[in-house]
This record gives C-alpha cells, structure tokens and sequence, in this order.
C-alpha cells in the first residue's frame, strides 16, 4: 500500500478531511502502531471490532473498550469482554437493520464519563498493574525471559 494508490486508505476519505481536523485531533488514514497507541497514557477507550490479538492488547494496556464485532468469533467475543470479564461496553442497535449511528456515539461518552467508565475502569487498572509487576525484576515475564535464553 502505497500513498496515492488505489488500495491509500486516504482515497476514502472525504477531501480536505485531513487539513479540516487537524486542529481537533489525530487521524491516522492508514496502518496504525496499535500497541503503542494502546499504551499511551491520553489513550482513554478503544473501539474494537473485537479480534483477539486487539481484545489483548487492549486488556494488558489497562485500556476499556466499546466492543463493535463485525465476523464470526467477534461477537463471542464482545459478549465476554462486556459480559464476563467487564472491560468494554456495547453499543446497542436501536434502528432498523442493526445501524448503530448515534449509538456509537452515546457508547463513547458513556465510556468516558459514566457508568460504563467506572464499570470498565476498575478490571483495566488491575491489568495496568500486574503487568508492571510482571515486568519488575523478579516477575513472570523477567522469569519466564531469561528461563527461555538459557
């Protein structure tokens, strides 16, 4: 994929997108460093599609989700992370034919500053520091490093 291509992400992006909201945030209209956007600290929700390699990376970096499946093991998926583990909230689809429109957005502020915030906040915290507790000397993954390059 390269920029100016067929494939450029950027070609599905209404002109001017880009320079019109440079001010209000940060798109990235191609490929993004999941993982470190995932660890930065101004990083405060993930909308997922929930895939498993992104439902983990999320989890480890502390970070709640709004869990939006699209195929197949997705949705069970969803259903754990909202359900049994705690972690994301759901949008649900109150129009015809599953649109979820305004509802994406309700979920995100619902996310960020209500119940689904507390809700969600506290299974990411505990992650955040077992993961630090991990990664001290003496933790499982130091342990588990160094038994590996023996």
């Amino acid at each position: 994929m390269t920029p100016g291509s067929k494939d450029d992400p950027s070609n599905y992006l209404p002109d001017g997108f880009l320079e019109r909201t440079k001010d209000v945030g940060r798109a990235v209209p191609s490929w993004a460093p999941q993982v470190r956007v995932l660890a930065h600290a101004a990083t405060g929700g993930f909308f997922s599609h929930c895939g498993w390699n992104s439902t983990l990376e999320s989890a480890v970096h502390g970070v709640p989700m709004i869990a939006h499946p699209l195929y197949a093991e997705q949705y069970t998926n969803a259903v754990l992370l909202t359900e049994v583990v705690g972690i994301a909230i759901r949008p649900r689809a109150r129009e015809p034919y599953g649109i979820v429109g305004r509802m994406r957005s309700a979920a995100a502020k619902e996310l960020m500053q209500g119940r689904g915030a507390r809700r969600c906040a506290v299974v990411p915290r505990s992650c955040r520091r077992r993961r630090r507790g991990a990664r001290a000397a003496g933790g499982v993954l130091i342990q588990g490093a160094a038994g590996s390059c023996q």
